[in-house]
């Protein structure tokens, strides 16, 4: 996994970064900013994984798309397009449009945590969280490694008990209790090795009135200029959200291309790509410099 430029800004840039990406990918279903971000997301998880793991994640997520594409119109029945007629329910475009939406949205929403949980490690929450609330931030950051801990475990009690021939019976309901007997043990283990973490910190001082924190985060030119220019590009979201939002029924907006739309589009591009261009830049570098070796 290549994991390097992007991840060199102040950990409050690259916070305010994807915030700015998820208010602006939940506001609104407009499918140009979709597609931007959606396209955006994919790129940049390509880039931070291996060629296989991305195309299994697409064929997943294809899967999760069709089954909302479809499903929405099965239950959502406003618009003025009848296509036809299931159930004496009328399946209209505008839902089978606004299924299609909802599925990419949650496809892009989906790329962009797996994302976020790369660049906004635990150490970066407790940096950005300790010095506020160190309860909070020690918290957080323990509810975000729960659920890998949780597999972790799972994973090293489920190959120990194969060892020991835990799964040598050949009935079905033994093998099913012992399943659900090794998921039981994993849950208590981790919630016991979370607890044991937190009084760990206690007692090593955390939390504490007056402590100092070490940091080897600095706050550089091109960490202000980033911060700027995503603060800009939030204000001018919300100045012009009446013109990027988009409704599917009870008819689909047209979509306007003016100048100032398709500038605007251009510019939300560049903060969705922005990451995976200095990804880019940066492996390209690394290239060339490998290369004369």
């Amino acid at each position: 996994m290549y994991l390097k430029g992007f991840a060199m800004f102040h950990p409050m840039v690259l916070f305010f970064y994807f915030l700015l990406v998820f208010v602006i990918l939940l506001s609104t279903l407009n499918p140009v900013l979709l597609g931007v971000f959606f396209v955006s997301g994919v790129m940049l998880f390509s880039l931070l994984h291996t060629f296989r793991k991305t195309l299994s994640e697409l064929f997943f997520y294809l899967f999760v798309w069709l089954l909302v594409t479809l499903a929405i119109p099965l239950f959502h029945h406003n618009g003025m397009t009848i296509l036809f007629f299931l159930n004496d329910n009328p399946m209209t475009l505008e839902s089978m449009f606004l299924g299609m939406a909802i599925g990419f949205l949650i496809i892009s929403f989906a790329f962009w945590c797996k994302n976020y949980s790369l660049y906004i490690t635990s150490d970066k929450i407790l940096y950005l969280l300790g010095t506020i609330q160190p309860q909070l931030a020690i918290w957080y950051t323990l509810l975000l490694r729960f659920i890998p801990q949780c597999k972790r475990n799972f994973r090293d009690i489920q190959s120990t008990q194969k060892t020991v021939g835990f799964y040598a019976t050949s009935s079905l309901f033994e093998r099913l209790f012992g399943f659900v007997k090794i998921i039981k043990v994993a849950f208590l283990l981790s919630v016991e090795q979370t607890f044991s973490q937190i009084d760990s910190m206690k007692a090593r001082g955390y939390g504490l009135q007056k402590r100092t924190h070490f940091s080897i985060y600095k706050f550089y030119i091109w960490d202000c200029v980033c911060l700027v220019w995503l603060i800009v590009i939030g204000i001018l979201f919300l100045l012009n959200f009446k013109e990027l939002d988009f409704y599917y029924e009870p008819s689909l907006k047209a979509l306007t291309l003016t100048k100032e739309m398709s500038l605007l589009y251009g510019i939300l591009l560049s903060i969705g790509l922005l990451p995976a261009m200095i990804e880019i830049k940066e492996l390209v570098k690394w290239k060339f410099l490998k290369s004369k070796m």
